[in-house]
């Protein structure tokens, strides 16, 4: 996961660079890009959501799990 959320970082900076060689066109070929851009910065925002839902979901596992496990050692003694 974490290599996954460095892989996003180290893409929207690359692209930032493509982005100010080339979008600055009036080209039919700069408008593709633009599109493709748009598509691709989309996904990774999808990602990124899922990320965060996922690291959120495991940490709140985890609280609960070790909650869980205090209290029961408390019970026990």
């Amino acid at each position: 996961m974490i290599e996954g959320l460095a892989s996003m970082a180290e893409l929207i900076c690359r692209h930032a660079i493509l982005e100010d060689l080339y979008l600055g066109q009036t080209c039919e070929a700069a408008k593709e890009l633009r599109r493709a851009f748009i598509t691709l910065y989309a996904a990774v925002l999808i990602y990124l959501i899922k990320a965060k839902q996922y690291l959120e979901q495991s940490s709140a596992s985890e609280y609960i799990g070790s909650t869980l496990g205090i209290l029961t050692d408390m019970a026990n003694k």
